[in-house]
């Protein structure tokens, strides 16, 4: 994207019939998307979240979902179980944009995909809800 690679290495749960959010996964509690290992972003560029830089690398991803609004947490920590978390860790905390889907989806999907604008948006979707964040990539 622009130049840069990234990569976003995550496991899929499913609905399989259950309520997500704000019941499987709890609101006003720190959650890590997807299952088993834990979820990774690395990016061989900076990447510029509205005014948080991140540095090329790898570092773990959470959220902080609530009824109206989620955070994307940015965890410096790698290697770790989905349920091991330390906030001492977190690089950033972001703001994501929600918006409601008209189909559930089944499974997580984690992506990064391209703007028309330029740079991209890392956006998580699943059951009926999708939640985003843009970033740009740095030009050395």
């Amino acid at each position: 994207m622009d130049g840069a690679r990234i990569t976003i290495t995550y496991g899929r749960p499913s609905t399989r019939g259950r309520a997500i959010f704000g019941a499987l996964i709890p609101y006003d509690q720190v959650w890590m998307p997807g299952a088993d290992e834990s979820t990774i972003l690395q990016t061989g560029a900076d990447l510029q979240f509205g005014s948080v830089r991140l540095p090329a690398g790898s570092y773990s991803l959470y959220t902080l979902p609530s009824a109206s609004t989620w955070k994307l947490i940015i965890n410096k920590q790698t290697g770790q179980w989905h349920t091991e978390y330390h906030a001492e860790q977190d690089f950033a905390r972001i703001d994501m944009r929600i918006d409601r889907l008209e189909q559930p989806i089944e499974q997580l999907v984690i992506t990064s995909v391209p703007r028309p604008e330029g740079g991209g948006e890392v956006r998580l979707e699943w059951d009926t809800l999708r939640a985003a964040v843009a970033f740009t990539v740095v030009r050395q």
